[in-house]
């Protein structure tokens, strides 16, 4: 196990894990459970990794997960291939040693008839949120059962990385803002052309990954602030959208009826999109809110993605 050492840099900060070193996971103490697929400890088979590895000390946990984040991407980006799927770097034409981020496709996803597009929320390349990979099993808080679910011969799959999107150099790669706070206390960060911001990043998949696509219906999963984005941004070019876009699953959205104008586009919110709500209410049960101007159900984590795979053999 690698031992905690303070080594405090000219530039200020304390190092424990070097965010530019490529550790194993009995470097930083743990092991993967193929049982349970899980990351837990290495000293402790039993007791699952978490975050808060250490109360007090956020430096240590702060960089023990990035340097475990490394090695999930490398595992997801091993999964994610086993099924059919493959990264393609935005912008589109990005040569590996360009400042780039990385998004999953399905192959021909761009010739299919349908398409599905999945807009995560605050996670790392291959997570749907936070730290799900590792609160949940790999498979489930990465995208692997879900796209082992919405795999059909007939349809694509886009999954975007909309907050993997500050470019290191020293890295040679994309990553997120949280991550950022650790990796530019040594190496300068550069912003990724159409994928500037959040917001930048949905609206480029949408334009250019989408729209010159083959696809005649277009289905939208979203989570967060990625739903708010990428539902404003299909209204204001809704024209363009109209007759493709075929349905929308919203996880915990924040978008409000209150902020759209065209008549047609709330007429589609409230026939053809669902938004699932953190409530303390049961499973599946109707959640009264007229705000977000579809119907709203209740969920709890354990049940959130099954809940859009319910969602999707509806329509």
């Amino acid at each position: 196990m690698l031992r905690r050492k303070t080594a405090v840099k000219e530039d200020g900060p304390t190092w424990i894990f070097d965010p530019y070193k490529r550790y194993t996971l009995e470097d930083l103490g743990l092991r993967y459970d193929a049982v349970t697929d899980r990351i837990t400890l290495l000293d402790n088979p039993e007791e699952p990794y978490k975050y808060k590895m250490k109360q007090s000390d956020e430096d240590y946990n702060d960089q023990l997960w990035f340097a475990l984040s490394r090695l999930l991407d490398d595992m997801t980006q091993e999964r994610m291939t086993k099924i059919g799927m493959r990264l393609l770097r935005l912008p589109l034409g990005a040569a590996e040693t360009d400042k780039h981020t990385r998004i999953y496709v399905s192959e021909d996803f761009d010739k299919k008839q349908e398409l599905t597009l999945v807009f995560p929320d605050g996670g790392e390349m291959g997570s749907w949120y936070g730290r799900l990979i590792t609160d949940k099993t790999i498979a489930n808080g990465s995208f692997e059962d879900f796209v082992k679910t919405f795999t059909k011969p007939e349809r694509g799959i886009v999954i975007a990385s909309p907050t993997v999107c500050v470019w290191n150099k020293e890295l040679g790669r994309a990553i997120t803002h949280r991550e950022s706070m650790i990796a530019s206390k040594k190496s300068p960060l550069g912003k990724i052309q159409g994928s500037e911001t959040q917001q930048a990043h949905i609206e480029y998949v949408l334009d250019y990954v989408a729209r010159p696509s083959a696809a005649e219906q277009i289905n939208l999963v979203a989570v967060g602030y990625s739903a708010w984005a990428a539902i404003h941004y299909i209204h204001a070019c809704w024209p363009t959208w109209r007759d493709r876009l075929t349905a929308i699953a919203c996880f915990c959205t924040n978008h409000s009826v209150n902020e759209f104008t065209l008549p047609d586009f709330l007429d589609f919110l409230s026939a053809n999109c669902i938004n699932f709500a953190a409530s303390d209410k049961p499973l599946k049960t109707i959640v009264e809110d007229r705000r977000f101007g579809c119907m709203t159900q209740a969920w709890n984590s354990s049940k959130r993605f099954s809940k859009a795979e319910q969602w999707n053999t509806r329509k």
